[in-house]
């Protein structure tokens, strides 16, 4: 019976040992990508629209590109958005201006080109790519560029009935609002559902009893419980306590 003590509590230590690099990796990595932070490296990959990667210090950085949403594969202009990215960042140096870090450790921010242009807005400028509207206090230029493509027939607009990539890819399960940043997965935030009142200052989802959407004049979209608490709104009374 001692030794099988033994045994489970040297399994339990070397789990714990195990894990304590994974962790002190990770939180590193976050500090590494705080917000606001800017780093410049060269572009070695463009996976998508609005997803690259770059190499810094000799590893490969996935960065999502914020306030964006480009064609997903499979949906029409996806490999028209790919190759517009080609052509303005592969293999060349980008400055990346960190917002925020995901559940997948990608860095979610903003591109900027050699000339200063940001990449973000170039893709929604030129029809490539739609405005992800889900900053609680969106990008008015972002707006005014997706409107000026709309307006002018550019890039996916060519399309008489474009489905959005967060509708294309959306599931028919609503996932669990995420408590912090970090635990957010940047490509669903439309599907948490997490939304505050600017009336009354309270945030709800849709596992809440009353759940109701206000009007778009008093909507703010949040991607995590901690942003909602951050900027002063209170959790209601119907919602999950957990």
């Amino acid at each position: 019976m001692l030794f099988q003590k033994l045994i489970i509590a040297g399994a339990f230590f070397l789990l714990l040992t195990a894990q304590a690099p994974i962790q002190k990796k990770e939180k590193k990595e976050e500090e590494r990508f705080k917000a606001n932070n800017s780093f410049a490296a060269p572009v070695v990959k463009v996976l998508q629209g609005d997803l690259i990667s770059v190499e810094l210090d000799g590893e490969p950085i996935s960065i999502r590109l914020a306030e964006i949403d480009a064609p997903e594969i499979r949906q029409p202009f996806s490999r028209q958005s790919r190759n517009f990215v080609n052509e303005l960042v592969l293999n060349k140096r980008v400055t990346v201006v960190v917002k925020t870090f995901d559940l997948f450790k990608r860095v979610v921010g903003e591109v900027f080109l050699k000339d200063g242009r940001s990449l973000n807005r170039e893709i929604v400028k030129w029809g490539f790519a739609w405005h992800y509207k889900i900053n609680p206090t969106p990008d008015k230029v972002l707006r005014a560029l997706e409107y000026q493509a709309w307006e002018n027939k550019l890039g996916l607009w060519l399309d008489k009935n474009p489905v959005p990539p967060w509708k294309f890819r959306s599931s028919t399960e609503i996932p669990d609002p995420p408590s912090s940043p970090t635990k957010v997965d940047y490509d669903r935030i439309f599907e948490y559902g997490l939304v505050g009142d600017k009336r009354n200052r309270i945030y709800n989802w849709p596992s809440c009893t009353n759940y109701k959407l206000p009007s778009k004049k008093y909507l703010l979209i949040f991607a995590s419980k901690l942003e909602a608490e951050g900027l002063g709104y209170r959790l209601g009374k119907s919602c999950p306590k957990k």
